[in-house]
């Protein structure tokens, strides 16, 4: 049986004689460590092969173990140079005995996200530059409230206590139907105005008459816009366990899809006008919600209002129309 020694320098400090028994790993009971320093085996054994032949597995001491915990592990790099490795754990992966290092994630604490989910009640209010304009096509047209939905994350930044720097990313589906009948092709009119604010007609074919008829049919005008939303969040009351809060945001917006059919300046028949449609716009939202603790999640729900600021088209149609939707907004964060 041929005896190893680990060795500081020339002179030996600690020897052992592994067991020669077949199936059994010998064991080191005690890794030599001098001046704080945990010298691996491929820098202080000499004899490679030896050392694969006997399989030892290396463990360290209590002693050791303690040091290792309020300082680290030391060790030698390819050349040699010795490199402190701290916040590390041990572990046993099959009959080797290795050092983990630890990855700790700092999150601020001032940082909340919150997912929501609001189905609406979409429809628009008309306004125009003209006198009366709104309420004259109010009375000429036939349209009804119909579904929306709107989604979104929210990124909430405590300012204080009570206030919330409040933003993120957020998709509104608004749209309302319009009462119309089959008829046969027409020549309808739009009456638009220039920058300079004179006037010109616009032609195109219709397919629709204004109010009910003999073939009724049902048109949705709609419009589908995601946006960033940017406001505060204000605590009204509550505690740590239950919150009434209000907020508000405004939200510049990209048009992603829509379709509008536009009544005509006769008010007898509908088109449609794609070069009149918007593709950025400003919406605004507002409400409150009451907020409230179940296992590991803070649930949100109340009402919220939200109003499309810019109307759906371009100046050139003076008729202007704001889509608006009622809505509650559910939401729910996960708590730290």
């Amino acid at each position: 049986m041929k005896e190893i020694a680990i060795t500081n320098s020339t002179k030996p400090e600690n020897t052992f004689e592994p067991e020669n028994t077949p199936g059994n790993n010998a064991e080191v009971e005690n890794l030599f460590i001098k001046n704080n320093i945990f010298y691996p085996e491929n820098s202080i054994l000499s004899d490679r092969n030896l050392l694969d032949q006997i399989n030892t597995e290396v463990t360290l001491t209590s002693a050791s173990l303690n040091f290792i915990s309020e300082s680290g592990i030391e060790e030698f790099t390819n050349n040699n140079s010795p490199v402190v490795q701290n916040n590390t754990e041990l572990s046993k992966k099959g009959n080797k005995t290795t050092h983990v290092p630890v990855l700790r994630i700092r999150r601020n604490p001032k940082v909340n996200w919150t997912y929501y989910l609001s189905p609406l009640v979409s429809y628009r209010n008309y306004s125009g530059t003209e006198k009366n304009t709104s309420s004259n096509f109010n009375k000429a047209v036939t349209h009804r409230a119909a579904p929306g939905l709107e989604a979104g994350i929210m990124m909430k930044y405590s300012l204080t206590k009570k206030l919330k720097f409040i933003s993120g990313f957020q998709t509104n589906y608004s749209a309302y139907t319009v009462q119309a009948n089959n008829i046969h092709p027409v020549m309808a009119s739009l009456l638009l105005y220039s920058r300079a604010n004179a006037p010109y007609l616009v032609s195109s074919i219709s397919f629709y008459g204004n109010g009910p008829g003999s073939a009724p049919v049902n048109l949705h005008n709609y419009s589908l816009q995601v946006s960033l939303p940017v406001g505060l969040e204000y605590k009204l009351a509550g505690n740590n366990e239950v919150q009434l809060n209000a907020f508000g945001s405004f939200q510049p917006s990209f048009v992603v899809a829509n379709g509008a059919y536009i009544l005509s300046t006769d008010k007898k028949n509908y088109i449609t006008q794609s070069s009149l449609l918007r593709h950025w716009n400003m919406s605004s939202n507002i409400g409150t919600f009451v907020s409230f603790k179940s296992y590991k999640f803070n649930w949100q729900i109340g009402p919220e209002l939200h109003y499309q600021l810019f109307s759906s088209y371009n100046n050139t149609y003076q008729l202007r129309e704001h889509f608006v939707d009622y809505g509650v907004r559910v939401g729910v964060s996960i708590i730290k």
